[in-house]
């Protein structure tokens, strides 16, 4: 594995690419693109990130990105809902984002609140956008941005949201019992994005409101997952044309690095719960696939600018190296590194 020593960021792509509005969507290689605009649920994971970085380095500086994050949300949200795409020029493109995009921001916001490390106003602020768009969560209907909503209440954990956590805990869980039959223990007929979510969902919902069924669907699906993105003895992401039921083999490519770094988030869900060293160790595959153990060897992190390649495909990797790329390949290095100090578990996966 590559990951047996220590992973030093290099923020020098980030600091590029988060201006005094936020973090901008696109980049070309590694130049940044304002005609892409921002997007608020790359903002919001821009957020998370930051006071993950904050809180493994005491630097100021992440805290402050974490501030200027916060209120792009802040801004974003109208009545409860939250504005997505936005240009340059600081006007929103959009009414109204997508229900994904809401959940991602529930997700991120509920991290906020649950850092006693943060500052009070911080974590208060995040609070109260929250009171204003979690009411709204009732007009989700799409898989995924459900499981989200679920990973945000579950940090959040106030005691008078458990009803909606169980409420939308059991859509997801229902999904699971329509779809999964002997061979196939999904919650859809298709395996696309950002699959990982789903049973990351139930299993931190697991840890609020106990449930065997939620442990036993979550553990049970992704297992299957892994399974399925585990070839050669590396990780291998379902790429982006997905995989239905039927087909005798997933998608290979364009493999995303949002897959890798849900999966690790996943891994160490389910290792936190059930203390099996297996997932610790699919955990650092998530990792190495970033640093090229990957199915063509190549180094998905630009070794100068710190910046990721936007994706893996059949002819290699996708030079670009945008927003949604490059947090995700942070949040995977910052969590992994998170985990190990808080688990006291060395680089084999057994207690220092």
């Amino acid at each position: 594995m590559k990951t047996a020593t220590k992973i030093t960021l290099n923020d020098t792509h980030l600091r590029r690419m988060v201006d005094d509005t936020g973090i901008l969507r696109q980049a070309i290689y590694d130049l940044p693109d304002p005609a892409g605009g921002y997007t608020t649920d790359d903002n919001a994971r821009l957020m998370m990130m930051s006071a993950m970085y904050y809180e493994a380095t005491g630097d100021p500086k992440h805290l402050d990105t974490c501030y200027r994050a916060l209120s792009f949300l802040q801004y974003a949200c109208v009545d409860g809902w939250f504005r997505c795409r936005m240009g340059f020029d600081r006007r929103f493109r959009e009414e109204a984002a997508s229900q994904d995009c809401f959940g991602r921001c529930i997700w991120c916001l509920g991290y906020i609140t649950s850092r006693p490390a943060l500052p009070e106003g911080l974590r208060g602020a995040a609070g109260a956008l929250l009171e204003q768009a979690a009411p709204h969560a009732d007009r989700l209907t799409q898989l995924r941005a459900c499981a989200y909503t679920c990973l945000g209440v579950a940090l959040w954990n106030r005691e008078g949201l458990r009803g909606m956590l169980a409420e939308h805990l059991a859509r997801v869980a229902t999904h699971y019992h329509e779809n999964a039959v002997p061979g196939w223990f999904w919650y859809e007929s298709e395996i696309t994005v950002c699959n990982a979510t789903i049973p990351h969902a139930l299993l931190a919902g697991y840890q609020v409101i106990g449930g065997d069924r939620l442990l036993s669907i979550g553990l049970r699906s992704f297992d299957f997952l892994l399974e399925a993105t585990t070839r050669d003895g590396f990780f291998w992401p379902v790429g982006c044309h997905g995989w239905s039921m039927g087909e005798s083999n997933p998608s290979l490519y364009n493999q995303q690095p949002v897959e890798a770094c849900g999966t690790l988030l996943c891994c160490l869900k389910a290792h936190r719960i059930t203390s099996d060293k297996r997932y610790l160790e699919k955990a650092e595959l998530c990792l190495d696939w970033f640093l090229g153990y990957n199915s063509h060897g190549a180094q998905m992190i630009n070794p100068v600018s710190g910046g990721c390649c936007d994706g893996l495909t059949e002819d290699g990797p996708d030079r670009n190296q945008g927003a949604e790329s490059l947090l995700s390949w942070y949040v995977s290095a910052l969590a992994m590194e998170a985990y190990r100090k808080q688990s006291g578990t060395g680089d084999d996966g057994r207690g220092s």
